[in-house]
């Protein structure tokens, strides 16, 4: 069920160049595509010298180059406390071993991300959920939450129940629930979810768009989540027409955000806002 969106109306000055014309009302927030960082401000690249998921990063997306959001990979910790984090273990961006949901809170707050040139310990420490969330109160961005719930570490089924119950509380306490988005491939996670809250607002992560619709319109989500490669210009048409907004990620290249603003997205999860800004605004 298509929702409200608020989007920030910014104009970014210094990127002129000739480019082509790719604006249209072709999808369902009148023409304007939103510009969404990827992990903050992408994966550390040229264009975004900071680790992923990281306050610096994601300063660099919403302060900086001012995007109309940003997606967050977010975990559970063990306390149930929720964490900004990509991969299954940490040792493979942090100084830290182990998983998150294996891991207290104080023991999370010892972990540092490493440098990914250097592999030695920079100063970005990982960072809860709700320290963002407050920082950015009152400002008119937009959060998705990539909600991950894989525990590599221990092999177990993750609880669900702990993982909605901790969203539902960062929804109510922090008063943010218009601007945060859930999104997931696990659709018994944004089941509990809906039957929390008709209000809280969800997206189903998946690889198969077209076959996704039915069950997204049956949790009432506003919209489906796919890679780039998933989607074409008819498969985003079919996820209008069902009322659903289409959001794209994997697109870092030129190549691949042509693409992507060619098949007329409501959204792009982008690891290049400087580029995508120059095709979107």
């Amino acid at each position: 069920m298509l929702k409200h969106f608020w989007i920030p109306l910014f104009v970014l000055f210094g990127l002129g160049c000739t480019k082509p014309d790719l604006h249209s009302n072709d999808n369902l927030l009148n023409g304007q595509v939103l510009v969404i960082g990827h992990a903050g401000g992408g994966f550390a690249s040229s264009t975004n010298p900071f680790p992923d998921n990281s306050l610096a990063s994601i300063q660099y997306a919403l302060d900086g180059l001012v995007a109309d959001g940003v997606e967050l990979d977010v975990q559970l910790s063990l306390d149930s406390t929720l964490w900004i984090y990509h991969d299954n273990e940490l040792n493979t961006k942090t100084d830290c071993v182990s998983c998150i949901s294996s891991l207290n809170d104080q023991q999370l707050s010892e972990c540092f991300y490493l440098d990914e040139l250097s592999h030695n310990s920079a100063d970005h420490p990982l960072q809860k959920l709700e320290t963002i969330i407050q920082q950015y109160q009152g400002l008119p961005y937009l959060f998705f939450l990539d909600i991950k719930t894989a525990n590599t570490c221990t092999g177990g089924s993750p609880n669900l129940d702990s993982y909605a119950r901790a969203l539902e509380k960062l929804l109510v306490d922090s008063g943010f629930r218009s601007q945060i988005i859930c999104e997931s491939s696990n659709y018994s996670l944004l089941q509990k979810l809906r039957a929390l809250n008709t209000q809280t607002r969800i997206m189903l992560d998946t690889s198969n768009p077209l076959e996704a619709i039915p069950n997204a319109l049956a949790i009432q989500a506003e919209g489906i989540v796919a890679s780039v490669l998933r989607y074409d210009k008819s498969t985003v048409q079919s996820v209008h027409d069902a009322g659903l907004l289409a959001i794209i990620f994997d697109v870092r290249e030129y190549t691949g955000t042509l693409r992507a603003m060619k098949m007329h997205p409501d959204g792009i999860q982008t690891d290049n806002i400087p580029l995508l800004l120059e095709f979107a605004r």
